[in-house]
């Protein structure tokens, strides 16, 4: 019995210091809200892709029930999931915009932090991206079990969400000014995905030389990476939509090509985050 008291004590204490926190969060956001209007934008839009997350999540449940077959499991889009972990980071770019807003409100002071507040946007920007890293690792753990253990997916509830969750992509990354990635984004090495981008961009750009200012010399690893996973998840639509017509299984085809395109979209999520989290 005092066991169980311990427990429901230590318990409450961890809930009241969760409260204490978001309060404190909160009256921040609150408080930065009413000076700086860019932090109201920012807010906006997290709300959105908030949103849209709970949106993607809703309609991966719905192509998981539409599958009924009791002999064959069933699960979730990885594609649609992978492009779920995109929004995520999209999510923490935006909380790393209100760190770099409330830190430029902040003044350095000698008796806490000589340098003010300006390391927690490092700190941010490592946490988000180490943390997109890790959405894809368990993205790849997942496509690989599939792989040898395939499932059941509905491609009909694909499509819609990813052209929606592309626009919300859109617009996190230009619709807010976040000065810590830019700044980020500029400093760092090219991926290699905006490498070989840039070799396409280069070829396109002798054929057409008005879209030099657009494509070159270097594209958004960020924007970049929303248009890849969008062209990804479109081609692999595509493909099941095909292979439902030529199959039996008219809802319910392969799901091979769904499960490449996860570990495809978690390849170039985590070859867009690395240079980022290698900057120092």
């Amino acid at each position: 019995m005092f066991s169980c008291l311990q427990i429901i004590n230590a318990v409450y204490q961890d809930f009241q210091s969760a409260h204490t926190l978001l309060s404190y969060l909160v009256s921040e956001i609150k408080q930065l809200a009413k000076i700086e209007a860019r932090a109201v934008r920012a807010v906006r839009i997290a709300f959105v892709i908030l949103a849209c997350l709970l949106y993607l999540l809703i309609e991966c449940n719905i192509s998981n029930r539409l599958v009924i077959n009791p002999h064959i499991p069933h699960k979730f889009s990885l594609t649609l999931t992978a492009f779920t972990h995109l929004l995520i980071f999209d999510l923490l770019s935006v909380i790393v915009a209100l760190i770099s807003f409330w830190t430029n409100r902040k003044k350095a002071s000698i008796e806490s932090y000589s340098l003010g507040y300006e390391r927690f946007e490092v700190v941010a920007v490592f946490a988000s991206t180490i943390l997109a890293i890790l959405l894809s690792f368990f993205e790849i753990k997942e496509a690989v079990e599939r792989i040898f253990e395939p499932a059941e997916i509905s491609s009909n509830h694909m499509l819609t969400p990813c052209l929606i969750a592309f626009g919300v992509h859109l617009l996190s990354v230009y619709g807010i000014d976040n000065m810590a990635f830019a700044h980020v984004i500029q400093a760092c090495g090219s991926s290699w995905l905006q490498e070989h981008t840039t070799d396409i961009s280069r070829t396109i750009c002798r054929i057409i030389p008005g879209l030099s200012r657009v494509l070159l010399p270097r594209v958004n690893p960020i924007s970049l990476i929303g248009v890849s996973t969008t062209t990804t998840v479109c081609i692999v639509y595509l493909i099941l939509i095909n292979m439902s017509k030529k199959s039996q299984h008219i809802n319910f085809p392969d799901p091979l090509p769904d499960t490449l395109g996860g570990i495809i979209i978690s390849l170039m999520l985590f070859g867009t985050m690395m240079p980022m989290m290698l900057y120092r």
